[in-house]
Formats: structure tokens, C-alpha cells, sequence
């Protein structure tokens, strides 16, 4: 049974209660719903029966002041090109080209794409280029080795076997510690 049809099963039996107990208030209560809930059901059984119980299917709003489509392409193909860019330098660089962009645009397509962070959009940029035969892209970005990493770095001077502790060689170590503070 899927969720549709527990829903409709909750619905009617709360239409049952009600007929049950023979008081509306009571019926409410007992089963957590408003009584303009609850006759709104009610209504809704009467004019459509089960199918009147089941969830409506709502769309999206359409918002006047959404990104054209032609826009947010562009800006998409863009992100394929340069991936690493920040959206303030991309919007720099596509205005550069004569396409008219500001780098909130660019944020909220990358949100609304889910590519808000760097290695999110390495991530699409991989699945984007695996769909057209798993060539890279012509950037020469070798995704599948600055996407398969399992973490950070160690640093070039650090033992292979010691956990990377995040500081870089020969900064920010006990020994800055202590010399700052004896100044």
C-alpha cells in the first residue's frame, strides 16, 4: 500500500469516526483535525468520492521574476566551460562577453541546480560529461582525479602515514605558538 492510498484509508476513517461517535466535534479531536478540516473532507467525499480523499497534485508557482531560460543556459554551459570559477568572477567574465548577468543570477541558478559549491559542480560537470561518452571537457579539467579524492591533501613535507592536521609545513605549529607569545 503506498502512501496515496494510506492517506485516502486515513481520511476515510476519520469520515467514519465522525459517523460513528455522531459528534463532529468529538470526531476531531479524537482523530487531530479541524473541523473545517474535517467538512472540507467531507465535502470532497460527497462530490468525488475516494478520489476526493487523495492528495492534490499541486505545480509550481511560476515566478515573473525567474532567470529567462535562455539566460540560465548560458550561464549553465558556462559552468561546464569554468567550473572553478566563483559565480562573482563568472558573472564578470560572461559580462565581459557581452551577456548581461549579475552574480545573484548566476547563485540562485546554481541553487536552484544544485551546484552551489565547487566540487558540486565538479560532481554535475563529471555526470554532464559521463552522459556524452565520458570524454573530458575541453577545459582539460581531469575531473575524475579532483572529484575522487577521499579528503584533503597532505602536505608535501608531511609523513604519508600521519593524518593530515589541516596546518600547512612549518606554520601554525606549537612552536609559532609558543614564539608569539613570548614576544
Amino acid at each position: 500500500m503506498n502512501n496515496r492510498e494510506q492517506l485516502i484509508r486515513a481520511r476515510l476513517g476519520i469520515l467514519a469516526l465522525a459517523a460513528e461517535v455522531k459528534n463532529v466535534a468529538k470526531a476531531c479531536k479524537l482523530a487531530g483535525v479541524s473541523r473545517s478540516q474535517f467538512y472540507a473532507l467531507k465535502k470532497a467525499y460527497q462530490a468525488q468520492g475516494k478520489e476526493g480523499l487523495a492528495p492534490k497534485i499541486r505545480r509550481h508557482p511560476n515566478m515573473p521574476n525567474r532567470t529567462p531560460v535562455g539566460v540560465e543556459q548560458s550561464i549553465l554551459s558556462k559552468t561546464v566551460e569554468n567550473p572553478k570559477l566563483s559565480y562573482i568572477k563568472l558573472a564578470d567574465d560572461m559580462k565581459n562577453k557581452g551577456i548581461s548577468v549579475t552574480p545573484t543570477m548566476i547563485r540562485y541558478v546554481w541553487r536552484r541546480h544544485g551546484l552551489s559549491t565547487r566540487s558540486a559542480r565538479l560532481r554535475w560537470l563529471k555526470t554532464h560529461n559521463g552522459s556524452r561518452g565520458g570524454e573530458l571537457h575541453e577545459s582539460g579539467i581531469d575531473v575524475a582525479q579532483v572529484c575522487g579524492g577521499s579528503g584533503p591533501t597532505r602536505s608535501a613535507q608531511g609523513d604519508p602515514k600521519e593524518p593530515f592536521n589541516g596546518l600547512a609545513a612549518g606554520g601554525g605549529g606549537k612552536e609559532s605558538v609558543q614564539r608569539s607569545s613570548t614576544r
